[in-house]
């Protein structure tokens, strides 16, 4: 697909690419494709709630750098709840608490030239594939709920 196709881009590709890099590394690339995997498997996930939100005008769109720390809130705080079904509200926040774990993941995995000691490179990448996953799932559900 090119972009002339004027197609939305599935931001799950991310993801995608994510679970593919963390599952077929190569000996001597391992680090740097487990330092990629967390990357895009954040911002596909930040991508996706953020295209979401938008599309149900729960937020503006914004180019400016607070729009992670803004979605990341949006998501996660009691007072922007959306839903009446408890379970529902539950999930929203969880999306919210995920992409800041992510995102924490992401910033270590993009602008550390040692990866610090206290975490683990292989299991942050499972970490945020799994994640990744529950957030899509997540946003899947709410998606059918909205009112």
């Amino acid at each position: 697909m090119s972009p002339a196709d004027n197609k939305e881009f599935d931001w799950k590709e991310y993801i995608k690419v994510a679970e593919v890099l963390t599952g077929n590394a190569v000996h001597e690339m391992k680090e740097c494709a487990r330092r990629i995997a967390i990357s895009r498997a954040y911002y596909g996930c930040f991508c996706l709630a953020r295209d979401f939100a938008i599309k149900n005008d729960w937020i503006k769109n914004t180019n400016r750098g607070d729009m992670h720390r803004k979605l990341m809130a949006l998501y996660k705080e009691v007072e922007n709840r959306r839903y009446q079904e408890e379970s529902l509200n539950k999930k929203q926040k969880l999306i919210g608490i995920y992409l800041k774990k992510l995102r924490f993941a992401r910033n270590r995995a993009d602008y550390d030239t040692i990866y610090p000691g206290e975490y683990d490179l292989k299991e942050d990448a499972e970490k945020a594939i799994a994640f990744s996953k529950t957030i899509e799932n997540n946003l899947l559900e709410l998606q059918e709920n909205v009112s």
